[in-house]
């Protein structure tokens, strides 16, 4: 055997090796996206990456015949019902996305639009992304997701070792239910909108002072329980423990 070909030959063999460890993290990937996508009702409107630009609509490793091509056959495959359903409607733009997520490396931002509560643990299933550094959910309905689900999503957020920037929407979100997320060890923005409406008061405060690294605050309240939600006071407190931390709060009725 010459020395051209031993070299032809080991390169084909370390190709062989490779595709399928290859297909191997993309099928993964695709499959992590899909267990997102199960743990809420309302499916169709998440982004697995910053919502501008032409990355949010079509990885940049995956060419634009080709996804044209997969959008069209999904969108001739799975029309969407006359009447609305959810885990029915908007079946191709689920799928779409999940085909997707095979060409867009790895997966560091998750946003969850209005999912119309969970329908599982929807906290381990973001687990499946260690790397992640931006979550954000946000639940317009008014009775759902309940007081234990955001309680249960928060433990599960405390456990994301890279998480920088979290934003949590939705009318049950309570001092209980933040409180997991007290000594997150990389934490250093957090939005919070609506959860003064039914329980999220200035108690919230000790949560806060035990991120070490928290650096924006901003709470948007609906009907605060108490009126005035951050008083001069608390605000002070908060300040005296993180120093240089920067409060934006807004009240909405």
């Amino acid at each position: 055997m010459t020395t051209r070909l031993r070299k032809r030959t080991w390169t084909l063999l370390l190709i062989a090796a490779f595709v399928p460890i290859l297909l191997g993290i993309v099928i993964k990937q695709m499959l992590d996206v899909a267990a997102v996508q199960d743990t809420v009702q309302r499916d169709w409107e998440m982004a697995f990456t910053h919502t501008s630009g032409e990355e949010f609509l079509r990885p940049q490793l995956l060419p634009k015949f080709i996804d044209d091509g997969v959008d069209r056959y999904l969108m001739k495959r799975y029309p969407d019902p006359k009447d609305f359903q959810n885990h029915v409607s908007y079946r191709y733009s689920v799928y779409r996305e999940r085909f997707r997520a095979m060409f867009r490396g790895p997966i560091r931002e998750i946003r969850i639009f209005d999912p119309e509560g969970f329908r599982g643990d929807l906290g381990a299933a973001l687990q499946r992304f260690p790397g992640l550094r931006l979550v954000e959910v946000r639940d317009l309905n008014m009775e759902i997701p309940a007081e234990n689900e955001w309680e249960l999503l928060c433990r599960r957020l405390r456990e994301l070792p890279e998480l920088e920037t979290l934003h949590l929407e939705g009318h049950w979100i309570t001092d209980a239910a933040i409180a997991p997320l007290s000594a997150h060890p990389r934490l250093r923005s957090l939005s919070i909108t609506w959860g003064t409406g039914n329980g999220l008061t200035a108690a919230s405060l000790k949560t806060f002072a035990a991120i070490p690294n928290l650096k924006e605050l901003n709470i948007v309240a609906q009907n605060p329980v108490d009126g005035v939600w951050l008083t001069a006071g608390v605000e002070a407190e908060l300040v005296a423990a993180r120093p240089g931390i920067k409060i934006s709060t807004v009240s909405k009725e």
